[in-house]
C-alpha cells in the first residue's frame, strides 16, 4: 500500500539505456493507479489551478505519465499534447481506478514519439473519463519549443459574436507546487512523474479547461472533449489569457454540438498552447 486509502501498483523504478524506447510494446498494458477522491484533495486542486468550481479532471495527477512510469520507471519524456473525453465528474469519497496502455509509437521529424491512453472508472464502475497524452522522447529542448514544425492557426477565426468570454490567470510558484503536491498525495510511489516542466505544461490545460467549463458548465464536464497542444511551459510570475471561439455548430437529435478553437496567450503575446474543444448542449449524459 502506498498510504491510507491509496494504492499505486505494478511499478518499479527501472533504469533505462538508449534502447528503452524500442523495448516499449505497442498495446502493452501499463501500471494501475487507484485513489480516493477526498474533499481535501479537491480543495488542493482548486487552489492550485485558481478555480473554486473545478471538477477535478484527470490532469490533477497526470494519469498518462503516472501509469507509464509506474510500469517502466522514470524516463526522459516531454509532453506535447493532451486530450480528454469527459463522462462523469468523480464523486467525493469515492475511489477512482485508472488503467492505461501504449497506443502508438513512431518516428517523426527525427524524434521518437510515444502515445499513451488511459481510462478511469469509479468504484461502482461508472466511467469518469478517457485521456490520451503524446510525448516526445527526450528532455526539454533548448527554448522549450514543440519540436514539430506546425504552428498554431491565426486567431480568432470567427467573428466576435462567436467568441466566448476570455479568462485571465496569473501563475505563481505556489500554484505549481500545489499542483505537484496533489500528484504526490494521490500517487506517492511515483512522485517523480510530474516534475516542474510537466506541471507547467499541464497548467495550460487546466486554464483552457476552466475557460470552457466557465461558459458551459456541466454540459462540458459531462460529455465534452478537450484537445490541447503545448508549445512551451508556462513561466511563473506571468499573466496568461485563455481565448475560445466557436468555429462550427451542428444540430444533432435536438441538441447543439459546438466546436471551438482555444488558445492560451502569454503576457508578451506569444501562444503557449492551442487546441480544440467540443461541447454538446444540453449534454447527452445529463
Amino acid at each position: 500500500m502506498a498510504g491510507p486509502g491509496r494504492h499505486f501498483g505494478g511499478g518499479h523504478s527501472g533504469q533505462f539505456g538508449p534502447d528503452f524506447y524500442q523495448r516499449l510494446p505497442v498495446g502493452g498494458q501499463l501500471g494501475h493507479l487507484e485513489y480516493l477522491v477526498k474533499q481535501e484533495d479537491l480543495e488542493l486542486y482548486r487552489s492550485a489551478v485558481g478555480y473554486p468550481e473545478a471538477g477535478f479532471p484527470s490532469l490533477a495527477v497526470d494519469e498518462c505519465r503516472q501509469v507509464l512510469t509506474s510500469k517502466y520507471g522514470a524516463m526522459p519524456l516531454t509532453g506535447v499534447r493532451h486530450q480528454e473525453w469527459y463522462y462523469r465528474p468523480p464523486f467525493v469519497e469515492r475511489r477512482v481506478q485508472v488503467s492505461g496502455w501504449i497506443r502508438e509509437k513512431y518516428r517523426l521529424h527525427g524524434r521518437d514519439w510515444l502515445v499513451v491512453g488511459t481510462f478511469a472508472v469509479d468504484e461502482i464502475g461508472m466511467e469518469v473519463l478517457r485521456s490520451q497524452h503524446t510525448f516526445v522522447v527526450g528532455e526539454e529542448d533548448v527554448g522549450n519549443e514543440d519540436p514539430r514544425p506546425e504552428a498554431p492557426e491565426k486567431f480568432p477565426l470567427t467573428g466576435p459574436d462567436k467568441a466566448i468570454p476570455v479568462l485571465e490567470k496569473w501563475l505563481v510558484p505556489e500554484d505549481l507546487e500545489a499542483f505537484r503536491a496533489l500528484s504526490r498525495r494521490l500517487a506517492p510511489a511515483c512522485e517523480w512523474a510530474v516534475d516542474g516542466p510537466a506541471a507547467a505544461r499541464l497548467m495550460s490545460f487546466a486554464y483552457l479547461h476552466q475557460l470552457i467549463a466557465s461558459s458551459y458548465g456541466i454540459d462540458f464536464r459531462q460529455g465534452g472533449q478537450l484537445d490541447v497542444r503545448f508549445l512551451r511551459p508556462l513561466r511563473s510570475g506571468g499573466k496568461f489569457t485563455a481565448h475560445g471561439s466557436i468555429f462550427q455548430e451542428k444540430l444533432e437529435a435536438h441538441r447543439t454540438s459546438l466546436y471551438l478553437r482555444v488558445w492560451l496567450e502569454a503576457q508578451d503575446g506569444t501562444t503557449a498552447a492551442f487546441g480544440q474543444a467540443k461541447v454538446t448542449v444540453p449534454s447527452p449524459l445529463t
